[in-house]
């Protein structure tokens, strides 16, 4: 009788509720609409056994429909559901609580029987008591698709209160209040009560309401959100999407290469703090020591370093060690690009023969270095045995078309890394020619690197074919410092990024004309890498910012006011 009740006032209020195209016609692409609802929006002393009902602008594919409705706060068991033509008619297991705000969702998942998908998601509230609750969070999803993408929000206690934070809490139970993302990745949490809360964006792809490590990606927040009051809001939570990696960071494995070359494998990639480049330079050998086995003495280790191209390899250098023999190689406080701490490790190999041979060499930057050098670029040689530097620096040459040498300054990764960066900028449609005396180059073993010369021949950007984005970084937390500005590319384009000191004024020069999303984050631990966060026990992701609206760069133009405005 309830439903037969509420459907009768949802035809006399909206007319007829089954509304159809004729048939024939052109394919429907029209997106499906929320017609109206019981109760009705905002609706205040509604009775605690009400049903709620739900009226579309057209016929819609029923299981995409009921999966993507979301009530809040989550009832304590499942819903009940039923149709009537282009009406859904949800039961609730229990009654409501007294002096709560009910808040029903309906999700972009949800889709009509042509396949076509709610463009935003839909909420609608009320109350069980005298008013309704009105806080609000939003903000945006980064991520390569946001399609199934859903925002969970946990209140984790109310607000003003002391009491302790269950940092699992994601593993364990349904959030309190769950929306989805638009297809523009744009999210809005409302009528929330007032409190503390954490939340996630989570692409559930098992569809259990919990978060599970091997099945779910995740965007971990850069922060709690505490609304103190029944009309608080909180706009900027944004996320970037990861899958984490739940396996066991460990020694995996020693490798006798020659008796030179040893290679130690780990599970996961190390962190970019082993790197010379950065701030933060840690010194791989300070974390290794080889012993001989049958006399307990230890090796010295004349150079170490990182594989730049995986990051879970650790190649290192000796004196020739005696073939057949057994050794030892220990590691400890090892740290991997997630934060994950290897205390202690240790493998024993046995040393062979092994040939040693020639070094491989790979510009790795630019990657297509015959289409695409722009005036401001630099150039990076990867090895995959590490190199004498002295000797190598003294080899390279960069030479425009008359053969004028270019100075530069090198960069040093490891032994097998390095970045030359000219002086000055490249003239604009030059061609130059990055030449490696190779032939007088020798690895770390003393192998020569090649018989001949390796030259490398390009031809620059036109200067006045490129663009410029400008703009200011704005925080308002003071202590913050370092800022990586992203500017990525839409499709298969060339991406840029720049570093700053504080916030302050940027600029993005030598763009390459075309459509630009651009973002910055703070870059916290100085990796100058984004650091997704870890769950339990909680550590924030760095926080991030985006421009709200795609960018275009033309030809000699240059793109102003791109700002960038970071929380407290």
């Amino acid at each position: 009788m309830k439903k037969i009740l509420i459907y009768g006032w949802l035809v006399l209020q909206w007319g007829c509720a089954s509304q159809a195209p004729p048939s024939g016609g052109p394919e429907d692409k029209t997106a499906p609409e929320i017609l109206a609802t019981l109760p009705g929006h905002d609706s205040t002393r509604v009775g605690r056994s009400t049903a709620v009902a739900i009226n579309f602008s057209e016929r819609m594919n029923k299981l995409s429909t009921e999966k993507a409705v979301f009530i809040s706060p989550t009832p304590a068991g499942d819903l009940d559901f039923s149709w009537s033509k282009n009406t859904l008619f949800i039961t609730l297991p229990d009654s409501l609580d007294e002096d709560v705000t009910c808040v029903v969702t309906i999700g972009t998942d949800a889709k009509d029987i042509h396949d076509n998908a709610l463009k935003t998601s839909h909420s609608f509230a009320f109350t069980t008591g005298d008013s309704i609750d009105r806080g609000e969070i939003s903000g945006r999803v980064i991520s390569e698709t946001t399609k199934g993408v859903s925002i969970w929000a946990y209140r984790l206690r109310p607000a003003g209160s002391l009491l302790p934070i269950d940092d699992s809490v994601v593993y364990k139970k349904r959030a309190d209040y769950i929306t989805q993302a638009g297809a523009d990745g744009t999210y809005r949490l409302s009528y929330l009560a007032p409190g503390y809360y954490r939340v996630f964006a989570v692409a559930d792809l098992d569809a259990d309401f919990v978060y599970s490590v091997a099945a779910d990606a995740i965007g971990i927040p850069s922060e709690d959100v505490e609304l103190a009051s029944a009309r608080s809001a909180f706009a900027g939570m944004d996320f970037m999407m990861t899958a984490e990696d739940s396996s066991r960071f460990d020694f995996l494995s020693v490798t006798s290469i020659n008796p030179r070359t040893t290679l130690a494998g780990l599970t996961k990639p190390l962190s970019r703090r082993y790197f010379e480049n950065r701030d933060s330079f840690d010194d791989i050998k300070n974390h290794l020591e080889l012993i001989d086995s049958a006399d307990a003495k230890t090796i010295p280790i004349k150079d170490a370093y990182v594989n730049t191209l995986n990051q879970i390899e650790i190649k290192i250098l000796t004196e020739p060690l005696d073939v057949r023999r057994r050794y030892i190689l220990k590691v400890h406080s090892l740290y991997s690009s997630m934060g994950d701490t290897l205390t202690a490790g240790k493998q024993a190999f046995e040393v062979y023969q092994g040939d040693s041979v020639r070094a491989t060499i790979e510009l790795a930057q630019p990657k297509e270095i015959n289409s695409i050098v722009l005036p401001d670029d630099y150039f990076a040689f990867r090895f995959d045995k590490g190199v004498t530097r002295e000797r190598f620096e003294q080899l390279l040459f960069l030479l425009d078309s008359s053969g004028q040498k270019t100075s530069g300054t090198f960069t040093w990764w490891n032994s097998s890394y390095v970045e030359f960066r000219p002086s000055k900028i490249l003239a604009s449609q030059m061609a130059y020619r990055l030449k490696l005396n190779a032939d007088s180059l020798r690895d770390w073993e003393g192998v020569m690197l090649s018989d001949t010369a390796m030259v490398f021949p390009f031809v620059t950007f036109k200067h006045d074919s490129l663009g410029v984005i400008t703009g200011q970084v704005f925080d308002k937390d003071s202590t913050e410092s370092r800022y990586i500005i992203m500017c990525r590319s839409f499709g298969k384009g060339r991406n840029y990024s720049i570093t700053l000191e504080k916030a302050g004024a940027y600029s993005i020069p030598y763009i390459v004309p075309g459509k630009y999303n651009i973002l910055g984050y703070r870059d916290s631990d100085r990796n100058e890498q984004y650091s997704f966060g870890k769950i339990s026990p909680i550590r924030f992701a760095e926080s991030f910012t985006a421009y709200a609206d795609t960018v275009s760069v033309r030809p000699n133009w240059e793109t102003a006011n791109i700002h960038l405005r970071f929380k407290k």
